[in-house]
Parts: C-alpha cells; sequence; structure tokens
C-alpha cells in the first residue's frame, strides 16, 4: 500500500541490539509507526543475523520474528521480484539483496 514505511533488515537488527541502545529506541519506534512493513527478505536477514551474530536460540529468533511481523504487512517476495532485483542489480550495481529489498519496495508501491 503506497505511504507505507518500508523498514530495512538493519532497521529490524537495531531494535533486538544490546549494545546500542539508542539505535535500539529509534528502531523500536520505527516499527510502532503505523503502516511499517517490510519483505520476508529482511525477515530471513533478521533470523540470520540473530542466529549468527548475537547467537540467540533458534525459539528467541521465532519470537523476534513473530513481534516484527504482529499486525505489519509483509511483501512475499516473488518470481517478478527476484527478476527486478536482477534488473536493478545490473543497471545500478547494488548488491543482489539489496536490490531484492528494493524491488519488495517497489512492488508495495
Amino acid at each position: 500500500m503506497p505511504g507505507e514505511l518500508f523498514l530495512d533488515t538493519n532497521v529490524l537488527v537495531y531494535a533486538f541490539s544490546g549494545t546500542e541502545p539508542e539505535k535500539r529506541q529509534c528502531a523500536r519506534d520505527l516499527l510502532q509507526r503505523p503502516g511499517a512493513c517490510c519483505s520476508t527478505q529482511n525477515l530471513n536477514e533478521l533470523a540470520n543475523v540473530l542466529i549468527r551474530k548475537f547467537l540467540l536460540p533458534h525459539a528467541s529468533v521465532a519470537a523476534a520474528i513473530q513481534d516484527v511481523t504482529t499486525g505489519r504487512s509483509i511483501h512475499k517476495v516473488a518470481l517478478a521480484d527476484i527478476q527486478r532485483a536482477l534488473s536493478l542489480s545490473a543497471r545500478y550495481g547494488f548488491s543482489y539483496f539489496d536490490s531484492l529489498v528494493v524491488s519488495a519496495t517497489i512492488a508495495m508501491n
């Protein structure tokens, strides 16, 4: 839906950071804004960071994902998103995964 606030993975990660309280609070404030949304790609990246870098158990990661997704629009990455991401990456030199997030943002608007 146009006008929504599409959250980057970094915002989601900071919402769970124990070492940067100011960024954590800012991220949590963004998560509470009406229209805050993300894609399944962002959720996959968040899960990976929480498991590999924050060393959280899988049950805690599942709870974090539930917290992030409750009451929010979640864009499910589709084949069209992947194709658009490849085109964006080739055209602008973005990484593929960054292009996938941009592609999801375009699809939601």
